[in-house]
């Protein structure tokens, strides 16, 4: 007996000594992961704004997740919520966390603590928490929506602080730096639940990252996407992009509003018709020609507006028209169709009150007035500038 309580009593101090060890109570350390699934599905909420300080926004999806996920509809997957709640006070309160959604309730996964400038829309904080969704949740696919504000593809030239998505406090991230945070990622889909994503540049910068995107041109209402009903459609067996997006344009019907479904696959095919057209352009165009373009996107400053989209096609179509190229416009057409595979519009417009919204291609578009737009609000450090609309010699000319 005592022979083998010598070998015993080594191993029992070992394996107690191997599990104080594993005990890690500090933030930023994940739980132990558990099985892969089907399909983890990540909503990156902003909500250290008016979204979550003002509306209670943040916490009402959070109800309707967890009603979404209920009766078995997570279909063997997991549904994660970075919260990046409000009212943080400095940082010293109300730390960012990861949630697990659950039929059996939400589950505190990870408590995060910005340090050293990284906050809920730094890169290395995008990075940390897909970093960690993989950790903690595997599954044999990922798919991402992103909630919050959206800007489009605008950026604050006058400051670090970005406009694109957020803010964090005071601070957003920019369109560009949003999607090299995320390079190299693969999502099943992309859902902005936000303003003003559903727009070219910004479906362009993010091309790489999924197949499948779900944006609006414009503004949408505070309460978002309804959660209730779209969450057991992101855990189908093939996910159900196009009835999730009129989910949200029904919820918002009495709601001005527009809705897209865009295939990326076909974005680079667009952008070669589109650079072709741009190329047939020798001048700026023609002011009242623009003036009749549909108007989509508001990009509001303080008490100053700017239009930031029109009707892509209709776009298009003034640019083919003025250079009597009608083959290129049926050409761009066709490739329109293939990515547009779904498009829902009211009759009018919530950021231009009382204008009719007569063409909607599903996709809106900036158009160049003359040179000072070129580079309004850094236009030009955009990919859909420096690959497409820069071709035109109107814009390259001294």
């Amino acid at each position: 007996m005592q022979r083998l309580l010598y070998h015993i009593l080594p191993l029992l101090l070992t394996l107690i000594s191997v599990s104080a060890c594993s005990s890690d109570d500090t933030p930023d350390a994940p739980p132990p992961a558990e099985a892969g699934v089907s399909r983890t599905v990540l909503v990156y909420m902003i909500a250290n704004n008016n979204l979550g300080s003002h509306y209670n926004s943040d916490n009402s999806d959070i109800s309707e997740m967890l009603t979404g996920v209920k009766g078995g509809r997570l279909n063997g997957g997991r549904l994660l919520v970075y919260h990046n709640r409000p009212n943080r006070n400095g940082g010293t309160s109300n730390p960012p966390q990861l949630l697990d959604i659950t039929e059996k309730g939400m589950k505190e996964l990870k408590t995060y603590t910005d340090a050293d400038g990284i906050c809920s829309v730094s890169p290395e904080r995008f990075r940390q928490v897909i970093a960690d969704m993989k950790s903690i949740a595997p599954a044999d696919e990922y798919a991402l929506v992103l909630w919050g504000h959206g800007n489009g593809w605008i950026i604050n030239p006058s400051d670090i602080k970005a406009r694109s998505f957020g803010p964090d406090g005071s601070t957003w991230i920019s369109l560009p730096a949003m999607a090299r945070a995320l390079e190299g990622e693969r999502f099943a889909f992309i859902y902005f639940d936000c303003c003003l994503m559903g727009n070219i540049e910004p479906l362009y910068e993010m091309r790489r990252l999924t197949d499948i995107i779900v944006a609006s041109p414009t503004q949408l209402g505070i309460d978002g996407m309804p959660y209730d009903m779209n969450v057991p459609l992101f855990f189908a067996e093939e996910p159900d992009l196009v009835q999730a997006a009129k989910n949200t344009f029904d919820s918002y019907r009495s709601f001005q509003n527009q809705m897209c479904v865009v295939d990326t696959r076909h974005l680079d095919d667009l952008a070669a018709a589109s650079r072709d057209i741009f190329r047939t352009l020798a001048a700026y165009p023609a002011a009242a020609d623009v003036d009749r373009l549909q108007k989509l996107g508001q990009y509001k400053v303080m008490y100053q507006s700017y239009t930031i989209a029109h009707d892509m096609d209709q776009y298009m179509e003034m640019l083919c028209t003025a250079a009597g190229r009608t083959d290129l416009l049926e050409e761009w057409r066709q490739i329109l169709d293939s990515t547009v595979i779904y498009k829902a519009s009211t009759e009018t417009s919530i950021d231009y009150p009382g204008i009719p919204i007569t063409r909607y291609c599903g996709l809106g578009s900036y158009v160049i007035r003359e040179a000072g737009d070129i580079t309004f609000r850094e236009y030009d450090t955009l990919a859909w500038w420096k690959d497409v609309v820069s071709a035109a010699p109107a814009y390259s000319a001294k």
